[in-house]
């Protein structure tokens, strides 16, 4: 697959990650039981997710978001599965695979150690741009006394100010 040319890095541009790149974040996050879904907090520019557990469905006029719409249940005590449709298009990691949004879909599955201080974590992303889903694997570890404070404010200027010194601000500009 070509790159575009306008592939970025969102940190720089401080535009959350979003699904699915979220998934596979080193950053710290909170998670909130608010009764009839959970809040996922990722410190990544302060990046709100909310999973709903009352097996609702999206409201029909439901906007894409970075996070997409995102509806959960658990399968037995330790296996939380997480459906999300309605994301954006952007890429489906680092380095730089597209994704092309309304079409995707991700199902989470974490699986929780019988102690619930760890659970290892499956997605898998089906996109109209591939032929067969992808799947990525991570891990989580709980700890207490995690940090889940506001990030500092970010700078989109520096992003740009650096397109223009290299050269490279007429090529992003593009249609």
């Amino acid at each position: 697959l070509r790159r575009p040319p306008r592939r970025r890095l969102l940190a720089l541009r401080c535009i959350s990650l979003g699904l699915p790149r979220i998934f596979g974040n080193p950053y710290n996050m909170s998670i909130y039981d608010a009764g009839d879904h959970y809040l996922f907090l990722y410190v990544e520019h302060n990046s709100p997710r909310r999973v709903w557990m009352d097996g609702r469905t999206p409201p029909a006029d439901t906007a894409p978001t970075s996070n997409g719409y995102s509806v959960g249940h658990w399968e037995n005590a330790n296996t939380l599965v997480i459906e999300t449709i309605h994301l954006l298009p952007g890429w489906l990691d680092g380095s730089g695979l597209p994704m092309s949004g309304e079409g995707t879909k991700t199902v989470e599955r974490s699986v929780f150690a019988e102690n619930k201080l760890s659970a290892d974590r499956t997605m898998v992303i089906t996109d109209p741009y591939y032929t067969q889903p992808l799947t990525r694997v991570r891990g989580w570890a709980r700890d207490n006394v995690v940090d889940v404070s506001e990030q500092a404010s970010c700078d989109p200027a520096s992003y740009y100010t650096d397109l223009l010194e290299t050269g490279q601000i007429a090529e992003y500009l593009k249609p």
